[in-house]
């Protein structure tokens, strides 16, 4: 896939805590609280895994936005969250769902996890692909040799289309031309995390983005998504609200962890968020 976006790269500094061995990554309670991470010269930081780099680099195309970077705020800070998340995310299955340039599952897919990046609508071109995130996938390189690995499908929200998207990622496998989705398949309850940034902002999407990751969260996953933007329509509270709403109503206990206190927002001082910024952390309830 040849694109004519500018590529950049997204350098991520490995957080490190010298008791790794002994210590637990933040759990639905933890998170809130700021529980189960290091800290290291006054900033929250997460755990050491097996590797000898103290850094990983991405490398992503997009689409410019003002300013001249190519992912939106929502997307460093879930990524600052997931570093968290690191010894969870080696060998586990991402869904990222409204991907845009996929810098979450890169990273993730960095660190381990057989990550795939969806998008939907207008970035789905006549043939049925998701083009940028293919050329991304293209240019994911396991420099910590961890395993990981970076896929792209084309996906729209709501509980028909998961079906549908279901039995045509089947039936390709079954045809032998599941390649691009042949370590992440979109089938119910196979994803250990489903995560997205900046997706919940406007009301009238919210239902079928709950759908969608209430039939592709695994029992016992995790739905992690970060918020720093709002439809002009709207309202970062009504948002907040109706996702918190319509997840429990499908069955998830949810917990918000707000800027600037969370871990993740600390972790981005110089990142201008509102205080209606917020990360969400969703479980199934036993």
């Amino acid at each position: 896939v040849d694109l004519d976006h500018p590529e950049r790269s997204f350098e991520f500094e490995l957080p490190h805590c010298p008791a790794a061995s002994n210590s637990q990554e933040p759990d639905m309670r933890e998170s809130a609280s700021g529980k189960g991470q290091c800290e290291a010269n006054g900033v929250m930081k997460g755990i050491l895994t097996n590797t000898t780099s103290s850094r990983v680099v991405v490398r992503l195309k997009g689409w410019e936005k003002p300013g001249g970077d190519i992912v939106w705020r929502g997307a460093r800070v879930l990524c600052a969250d997931l570093l968290r998340f690191r010894l969870s995310l080696k060998g586990a299955r991402i869904l990222e769902l409204g991907a845009s340039s996929g810098l979450p599952a890169a990273l993730c897919a960095s660190l381990g996890a057989h990550a795939l990046a969806t998008d939907g609508s207008d970035h789905i071109d006549m043939f049925g692909r998701v083009p940028l995130l293919e050329a991304n996938a293209q240019l994911f390189a396991d420099d910590l040799a961890l395993g990981g690995s970076f896929s792209a499908a084309a996906l729209n929200w709501g509980l028909d289309e998961a079906v549908e998207a279901e039995k045509e990622a089947e039936a390709s496998m079954s045809e032998g031309n599941g390649d691009s989705i042949a370590l992440a398949p979109l089938r119910r309850g196979s994803f250990d995390f489903v995560i997205g940034s900046d997706i919940s902002y406007d009301p009238k999407f919210i239902p079928k983005l709950a759908e969608s990751m209430a039939f592709f969260v695994a029992e016992g996953g995790r739905v992690i998504l970060a918020h720093t933007a709002v439809a002009t329509t709207s309202n970062h509270a009504e948002a907040q609200l109706l996702m918190v709403a319509k997840l429990e109503a499908l069955g998830f206990r949810c917990v918000l962890e707000h800027a600037p206190s969370g871990a993740a927002f600390q972790a981005l001082p110089d990142l201008d968020l509102s205080a209606s910024s917020y990360i969400l952390y969703a479980q199934r309830r036993h």
